[in-house]
C-alpha cells in the first residue's frame, strides 16, 4: 500500500499546474511513462490512486 500512496503522490504532482496554468504533464506523457496503452488508462490509474479528476484533468489541456 505504501507504493500505491507514493504513486498517487507522484501522479498528483505531475498534474499540478505550472507557471503557465497548464498541468506539468499530460495524461499522454504519464501513460508513456507508466507503460500503459492510452491516456484513458492513465486517467483511470489517477482516479484509483488520487480520486476523481477535476475540470482541468478531465479533458484536453492543450499540452503535449
Amino acid at each position: 500500500m505504501a507504493v500505491d500512496a507514493a504513486e498517487g503522490g507522484l501522479l498528483l504532482a505531475a498534474r499540478q499546474s505550472g507557471a503557465d496554468g497548464k498541468p506539468l504533464l499530460t495524461f499522454r506523457r504519464i501513460a508513456e511513462a507508466l507503460g500503459v496503452d492510452s491516456e484513458q488508462a492513465a486517467q483511470g490509474r489517477y482516479r484509483r490512486r488520487v480520486g476523481s479528476l477535476n475540470r482541468s484533468d478531465s479533458g484536453y489541456d492543450g499540452t503535449l
